[in-house]
């Protein structure tokens, strides 16, 4: 369960669906808690939108004085599910930067079974590769398409927009859908950029990071701190993979990284604290009018 949003991801497998090759199939069924929103306006209107996103879906009513019956069925038979299956976010930035992660799970597995989302951003090739490296697929009447390597507890998914009409830019998804993976997943695979980095602290995400390449001196600084707060893990060769992975998801959900020292249990807002050292650098003397005090400009 998410700790901001208290958005649960359950991994099942649809009736009736025909598929090739026995083609073991995944969905996710996302289900909110509506007694666990976030203060701020901000995730107060990605859990507005992430909610008409799947209210169809869900067939449920959600009303601020709590959970419907069916709303409360889905959540248990959620949390029933979660000892057994896991999803996994696979992000390498908005260039979708490509690594043979996704295959190599489909492949070889992890003894589990497990659901793998691929964040591909606005390289067609990443997505293309995938598809002929795992030939096993079946595709969704709204036109998602699941692919399985040789391991039958595997299957992956390129993740794109809801009801997206195919092109250049069907990959590249929107904030909104973003937040809605990461509070899916269980944990992500990623580089430790910092952006992605501060997204995973805010979402409370385990992470995995890659650094079979080695990490540049503030990468290395920023996977220390994930891995002293055991919040990440590293792997620095290939084969360390599917190991790091089965660690990073039995961890839970902590916004330990970003919480406030002032108010133990709450997420750090660092909006004000911004604005008031922004302040008082405002306040300070420039030196270039002391050296220049002819030039108008500095008036």
């Amino acid at each position: 369960m998410c700790w901001k949003c208290g958005l649960s991801s359950l991994v099942i497998s649809p009736p009736g669906l025909k598929s090739r090759r026995n083609l073991r199939l995944v969905v996710l069924m996302p289900v909110f808690d509506c007694m666990s929103l976030p203060a701020c306006g901000e995730g107060r209107r990605l859990i507005s939108a992430s909610r008409s996103m799947y209210s169809a879906q869900m067939g449920a009513t959600f009303g601020s004085s709590g959970p419907c019956a069916e709303f409360q069925r889905r959540r248990e038979k959620v949390e029933n599910t979660r000892d057994t299956n896991r999803v996994v976010l696979v992000m390498t930035g908005g260039g979708g930067q490509d690594v043979p992660w996704p295959e190599q799970l489909a492949m070889e597995g992890i003894g589990r079974p497990l659901h793998v989302l691929v964040v591909t951003g606005r390289n067609e090739e990443f997505k293309t590769r995938l598809e002929h490296a795992l030939t096993n697929s079946a595709e969704f009447n709204d036109g998602r398409v699941v692919l399985q390597g040789n391991d039958a507890n595997v299957t992956v998914e390129v993740a794109q927009e809801p009801g997206h009409q195919g092109g250049p830019n069907a990959t590249y998804l929107s904030t909104e859908r973003l937040v809605l993976l990461m509070d899916i997943a269980d944990a992500i695979i990623t580089k430790p950029g910092g952006g992605t980095t501060a997204e995973i602290s805010y979402r409370g995400l385990p992470a995995v990071f890659d650094a079979t390449r080695g990490l540049l001196h503030w990468e290395e600084f920023t996977v220390h701190a994930f891995e002293q707060q055991g919040r990440g893990e590293r792997f620095v060769w290939p084969q360390q993979l599917g190991q790091v992975l089965s660690t990073a998801l039995k961890r839970p959900r902590s916004s330990s990284l970003v919480e406030d020292p002032a108010n133990p249990g709450h997420v750090l807002d660092p909006g004000p604290c911004i604005v008031a050292e922004a302040e008082k650098l405002m306040e300070v003397p420039c030196h270039q009018c002391k050296l220049f005090s002819d030039n108008p400009d500095n008036t």
